[in-house]
């Protein structure tokens, strides 16, 4: 299920705005041994500030790892993109849609210390699980 998150939600709540929407049109439905995931987009935009956008991905997938921890349905959490897309600003490339220099949706979220070491963490943690 695809939803564009509307923008005056807070980031740390688009989970629970996304969980409300899975709640009322897609678990009911669902037969007791699917399982679903989630791909919270974890990207930013070079025209503003690293830091708010960093604070702001990182309440947005700590929303989406706990409602993954207390919904057994859930089975992946799937951050979408982990690398820039495109061209960084002030490269010299041919325009066009695989090559955009800025908007919302261009920095990847390797770009983001605090959200990186929170990913690398769930990593760890699922990696730790998995030798078990």
């Amino acid at each position: 299920m695809y939803n564009a998150s509307d923008p005056k939600c807070p980031p740390g709540e688009e989970a629970q705005m996304m969980r409300g929407l899975y709640e009322r049109l897609l678990l009911p439905k669902m037969a007791p041994h699917q399982r679903l995931g989630v791909v919270p987009g974890l990207f930013g935009d070079y025209s503003k500030p690293l830091g708010p956008q960093d604070d702001d991905l990182l309440a947005k997938i700590n929303g989406f790892v706990a409602w993954a921890q207390r919904e057994p349905r859930i089975a992946l959490v799937n951050a979408w993109h982990y690398a820039d897309l495109g061209a960084p600003p002030n490269t010299k490339v041919v325009p066009n849609h695989n090559h955009q220099r800025d908007g919302p949706y261009v920095r990847g979220a390797y770009a983001f210390p605090k959200l990186l070491a929170r990913l690398r963490a769930l990593g760890d943690a699922v990696n730790a699980s998995a030798d078990r």
